[in-house]
C-alpha cells in the first residue's frame, strides 16, 4: 500500500481508484489525505474503517509496557549521572539516537535541574537555536548537538528550505554565557509560578 500510495503522489488517476479501495487502513488514510483533491477527501472521509480492537490493546500494551521500562531505564541514567557515575554525553546521546527526545529531555532537565516538560518543549517546538543554547549549558558535544538536529529535523520536518545549524554555530556559544541564560529561565519560571 505504502508503494502505491508513493506512485500516487503526481496520479490523481491512481488516486481516485486508492480512495475506492475496501481494504484501506487508518495509515494508508493518513498518507492519503495529504495529497488528494477536496473531492476525493470528501470521499475518503466518508468511508468507515474497522478497527480490530484487541490489535489495539495489544499495541498499547506492549506500548505502555516498553515506556515504563524506558522510563525506569531514564531514571537509572539520571540517578547515575548525579552520583558521577555516568557521563551526560554518552547517555544524551544514547537517548536522542535511540530517538527517545522526552527521555533525553529528562536527562538534560535533571542535569539543568530544569522541569522536564519545560525542556521538552523547548527541544521540540522552540527555536532550534534556543535548543542548541540548552545543550550547550549543559557542556553537551557538538556529537549530541549534531543527532539532536538531526534527530528534530527527521521528526518535524524542519530546514527543508533552510541550512540547519553547523558545528561552528554550535562550538561558539559561549558556556558560561549560556548558563546564565539558563540560570535567568529559572528565576523567570520560579517568579512567573509565584
Amino acid at each position: 500500500m505504502d508503494a502505491l500510495i508513493g506512485k500516487s503522489r503526481s496520479d490523481g488517476d491512481l488516486q481516485a481508484l486508492i480512495v475506492e479501495r475496501s481494504d484501506l487502513s487508518l495509515v494508508a488514510i493518513s498518507k492519503l489525505l495529504p495529497m488528494i483533491s477536496d473531492e476525493l477527501a470528501r470521499r475518503l472521509r466518508g468511508i468507515s474503517v474497522s478497527v480490530d480492537e484487541s490489535a489495539v490493546e495489544k499495541h498499547l500494551t506492549e506500548w505502555a509496557l516498553e515506556r515504563q521500562k524506558n522510563a525506569e531505564r531514564t531514571d537509572a541514567y539520571i540517578d547515575g549521572i548525579s552520583k558521577g557515575d555516568l557521563n551526560p554525553n554518552d547517555i544524551i546521546y544514547e537517548l536522542v539516537t535511540g530517538k527517545r527526545l522526552f527521555d533525553a529531555a529528562a536527562v538534560l532537565g535533571s542535569v539543568l535541574d530544569i522541569d522536564r516538560n519545560y525542556i521538552f518543549n523547548l527541544l521540540t517546538s522552540g527555536k532550534i537555536h534556543s535548543a542548541l543554547l540548552l545543550l550547550r549549558s549543559a557542556d553537551l558535544s557538538w556529537k549530541v548537538a549534531d543527532a539532536f538536529i538531526k534527530l528534530r529535523i527527521a521528526k518535524a520536518g524542519l530546514y527543508g528550505y533552510e541550512t540547519p545549524p553547523e558545528r561552528n554555530d554550535y562550538t561558539e556559544i559561549d558556556i558560561a554565557a549560556a548558563q546564565r541564560v539558563v540560570r535567568f529561565l529559572k528565576v523567570r519560571r520560579v517568579a512567573k509560578a509565584s
